[in-house]
Formats: structure tokens, sequence, C-alpha cells
């Protein structure tokens, strides 16, 4: 990684569309892009991550890396696997979390980086598939943590895989200095490193059906009833990682894994998807193979939990605006 951040200046010719984790759901993406007229000489396609592993293309997923249009943050699932393919012992989870389909590649990898004084004992050379899946690992090297998103009126995006480390007053201008996000990306959850496992935001809706948003909202208020790590000077921020059924915003920021790889078994969930947001105009939309659809996030802000307090507690408990 030879910078952690990287910044996109304000399409001027087209529009700018986040998606959430693809874990190799290439053709869900593809129909998601033929139903909103993506346009690859204008529009900018920005990934949260998790390009690999479960679905059922990751190779050729990983080969979106070579597009000029898209732009990808390294996630935790493209780390084991640079982990695995460097030799790092982090890499051995890999395997165990989606990364089989890597297998073969890797063990081609493995036997011919060995020092092998025999000729006749020297394995064979990669095959083309192989090799392409070599080169794309370098790519993978180069991905930031973050990927700024600067817009044409002025506003900004922050575009992340995962969270920030919760307990810290983060702004705009801290996420524009690089040591200081190698510093947030180093802070430790349970999982691993912050910014690419955190799970403390979302971690109370992984997989849960949110469609009673009067609950969803009570959870969220007594959480961040004594304020919240949003601030006025830090732009909003998109995410994916934790698995949601639809995309939702608590807050500052916005999770867009709708567990797009799940929308390919033999039985899918309804509401498995991959989904899109176009930044501009703030539309959400959703796609498996073979179906698209609009659809509408959960939204809760500070004003929902403001008035959840002063409805429990009265006036005298309520938090004053601390963020978005």
């Amino acid at each position: 990684m030879k910078n952690p951040i990287k910044t996109l200046d304000p399409n001027l010719k087209g529009r700018d569309f986040v998606i959430g984790d693809l874990h190799g759901s290439y053709e869900a993406l593809m129909n998601l892009l033929t139903n909103v007229n993506f346009d690859p000489e204008k529009d900018r396609l920005i990934s949260v991550g998790d390009l690999v592993d479960r679905g059922p293309e990751s190779q050729r997923c990983l080969g979106l890396l070579r597009e000029p249009w898209f732009h990808a943050v390294l996630s935790n699932h493209e780390q084991m696997m640079l982990d695995a393919f460097r030799g790092r012992p982090m890499g051995a989870y890999w395997f165990m979390n989606g990364g089989a389909w890597g297998m073969e590649a890797w063990n081609t990898w493995q036997k011919n980086k060995a020092f092998v004084t025999n000729e006749l004992d020297r394995p064979r050379p990669p095959t083309d598939a192989e090799q392409d899946l070599f080169d794309l690992i370098d790519l993978v090297d180069e991905l930031p943590f973050l990927i700024t998103v600067n817009m044409k009126d002025g506003r900004k995006f922050h575009v992340i895989h995962a969270e920030l480390p919760p307990g810290q007053v983060i702004t705009d201008v801290d996420l524009a200095d690089p040591e200081k996000v190698k510093g947030y990306a180093g802070v430790q959850s349970r999982d691993g490193d912050y910014l690419l496992w955190g799970r403390f935001l979302f971690i109370d809706f992984y997989r849960a059906d949110i469609s009673n948003e009067e609950k969803v909202k009570r959870t969220i208020a007594y959480k961040y009833r004594n304020g919240s790590p949003f601030n006025d000077q830090l732009s909003h921020i998109l995410s994916g990682h934790t698995i949601m059924q639809r995309p939702l915003t608590i807050l500052g920021q916005t999770n867009l894994d709708t567990c797009a790889y799940d929308s390919f078994d033999t039985y899918p969930s309804k509401w498995c998807a991959l989904t899109a947001v176009e930044l501009g105009t703030w539309s959400f939309y959703q796609a498996t193979a073979t179906q698209f659809r609009t659809v509408q996030p959960l939204t809760v802000n500070r004003a929902d939990i403001d008035q959840l307090i002063e409805k429990a507690f009265g006036n005298g408990q309520a938090t004053s605006g601390s963020g978005s």
C-alpha cells in the first residue's frame, strides 16, 4: 500500500455509485449496471471491498481492479487473500472464510516460490488463470484503506470497508492525513484491524429483521443516548462488512452490505442482493443476476434519537445534537 488514502476529484462528466460487498457476484453487478444505464466513459463505481470469496466469480470481480472507472478500498477478505500469498500468518484464515476457490493457485505459488535444486523436482509453471490471479494480487497490494469522493456541490463522502474505531473524535481533516488513517487502521477490534473488521456500529442488526423501524430506532437511541461517534466536521461514511437485510443509515454512516453472495443459492433469501447508491441523488438500487429493484434505506438520525429519549426520560435526559 503506497498510500492509505485515495481521493477522487468531482466527477464533472457523469455519476458516482457506491456498491456494497460484492463477494464474487459479478453477474449481479452487471445486471445492476445495465439497469442504471452505467456509462464507463463518464460514470464511476466505488466499492466498499470484499470483491472475492463465497460467491461464484471471485477472480472475475477481482479483475475489475483493472478498469479505470472502478475504485475499491481494502477489505478483510482481500487482506486475508493478500496475507495468504505473502506468507503471513493471517493468510491461513482465508481458506476458512471463502478462499477455497484460490487454493489451487496458492499451491502453485507456494511450490514455485520454494528453492528447488533438482530441476526434475521443479513444479509446473502457473496456468494463465493462475498467473492472472498473481498479477491481480499485486493490484490488491495497492488498495487504500479509505476513498474520499468529492462532489460537484462541495459535499464529500468517505468510503471504508467496515468502521472507524470508536471512542475518538474524527474529522474530515483527520481523514485527509495518511499517517492518522494508518493509525486508525491499526486499532484492533475483537476480530482484527478496525477499518477492515470493526462491527460496533451495526452489530445489533447483523442479518436481523429490521422491518420494525420503531424497534430499530429504540435500539439505536439506547446505544447512543449519551452521544454518538459522529460530528459536524465529519462527512458521511459508506461501508459494508456487516450484513443487513436492507441498507441502513445510523447517524453519519450507511451500510450497503445486503449479502449479495447468497442471492445465488438454490433457495436464496428474498432480501439478499447487491446494493448500490447513486451519490448525487441518494437513490438506492438492488440487483441479483436476474432481478433489479429500487429500495429505500432505513435511516436513523440524531433527531430520531433525541425524540425517543425525550419521550422516555423527559427533556432533562435528551442529548444535544452531536453529528448527523
